[in-house]
């Protein structure tokens, strides 16, 4: 992001000799408009093989045969997500097209790949890319990456003082924080040329200097005052209500974060104590079951035991009762009978 306050400084600045782009990201490539498929491309292998491009040249469109500049230092950048590139640019059609809005393509030499294909995010691909070559950053009018970009390192005009290195005010120790006094901390050199990131661009320590020199002699830059950013002009209040709406949502994916581990947090509490409760039957289950069960084979041994003692332990014959002829009178009255019988008298 390039800010250039307008007004009696618009045009106080000369081309700086360097440029910085932001020129490729992982994912999906698609070269389905030149009669090819989509191919997947990785941060790991990007990781692995955009150093290739360091030493590789700036030209014009692809088919460029001038070297416009050359690439000279290649990195990730966590906060866009994207690979950024800076270089040396020595062509004046270079700055000029740069000027006019055009982007950056990169070309590389396919080494390796997996023809396998696949999904990614849902979206179906042909193959992978395992390895590349860097050949070249080309300056094209529609990049095959939406958000790529490059622009010029700039300076301002002689008499707008610009700095190679500024000093960075380092934070005493805590035993010592209570001595330090006023410009008395410790310093470090910081390259003018070093870059803050603001809303996922980078803006050069120089540029933001610069407008806090001048809002200390008293230039103060009211919201409605215009900034370019990316080659397009911007009030301030826009800037701010995009730092404002980037903290927002920095804040609410972070409460988002928190609340969705707070619940993952709970869900595995519960689903512990679920767990813990169910093996708890489980055990008390196979307890009961098994009291059960040696109850049963406990009780048909002892019913064994029994038959087998008596098998083996007959009870004793008993002797046989006499026959009961009743007492003394009864005898007599049968006595009688049986006479009575015999003689035939009633």
């Amino acid at each position: 992001m390039r800010l250039t306050v307008y007004g009696e400084r618009q045009n106080a600045k000369v081309t700086g000799n360097r440029f910085t782009s932001r020129f490729i990201e992982p994912g999906l490539i698609s070269y389905e408009d030149h009669g090819g498929d989509k191919e997947l491309l990785t941060k790991e292998t990007l990781d692995t093989f955009t150093a290739t491009f360091v030493g590789k040249p700036l030209i014009i469109r692809h088919n460029g045969k001038t070297t416009e500049g050359t690439i000279t230092r290649v990195w990730w950048n966590p906060d866009d997500a994207w690979y950024w590139c800076e270089g040396e640019i020595q062509g004046t059609e270079a700055r000029q097209r740069i000027n006019e809005g055009w982007s950056v393509s990169c070309a590389y030499g396919i080494t390796d790949t997996n023809e396998t294909g696949g999904e990614w995010h849902a979206m179906p691909y042909a193959r992978q890319i395992l390895a590349f070559e860097g050949e070249h950053l080309a300056l094209v009018e529609n990049p095959r990456y939406e958000g790529a970009s490059i622009r010029l390192n700039e300076k301002t005009k002689p008499g707008t003082a610009m700095f190679k290195f500024i000093k960075k005010i380092l934070a005493p120790t805590p035993a010592s924080a209570a001595d330090v006094k006023p410009g008395q901390a410790d310093q470090a050199d910081l390259s003018g040329e070093s870059e803050v990131t603001i809303d996922g661009a980078q803006v050069r320590l120089n540029d933001l200097v610069e407008l806090h020199r001048q809002r200390a002699k008293g230039e103060t830059l009211a919201p409605e005052t215009q900034i370019e950013v990316d080659g397009k002009a911007v009030t301030i209040a826009a800037v701010v209500a995009g730092f404002r709406a980037n903290a927002a949502a920095e804040d609410k994916a972070k409460k988002d974060k928190d609340d969705e581990d707070e619940k993952k947090k709970k869900d595995k509490e519960e689903s512990d104590r679920k767990n813990a409760t169910e093996e708890e039957e489980k055990k008390k289950k196979e307890k009961e079951d098994k009291d059960r069960e040696n109850a049963r084979v406990a009780s048909g041994q002892q019913s064994f035991r029994v038959l087998a003692n008596a098998r083996n332990n007959p009870p004793a014959p008993q002797p046989a009762a006499s026959p009961s002829f009743g007492g003394l009178a009864e005898q007599l009255e049968r006595g009688k009978r049986l006479c009575s019988l015999s003689t035939g008298k009633n």
